[in-house]
């Protein structure tokens, strides 16, 4: 039986752009864009496996 536990930690660049209340983020990245973000993504995983 194989068990695994990992955890990732991501970061990107993103543009954000607010249209009245709506804020919108998506990842054409262009580096001279004034509203670029960085933003950090946590993920965290479960595995479990058998082997015969």
């Amino acid at each position: 039986m194989n068990v695994s536990l990992g955890y990732s930690l991501q970061s990107t660049d993103i543009v954000v752009r607010t249209y009245g209340e709506n804020t919108i983020k998506h990842l054409d990245y262009k580096p001279d864009y004034p509203n670029l973000q960085n933003d950090r993504y946590h993920c965290l995983s479960f595995k479990l496996g058998i082997e015969l």
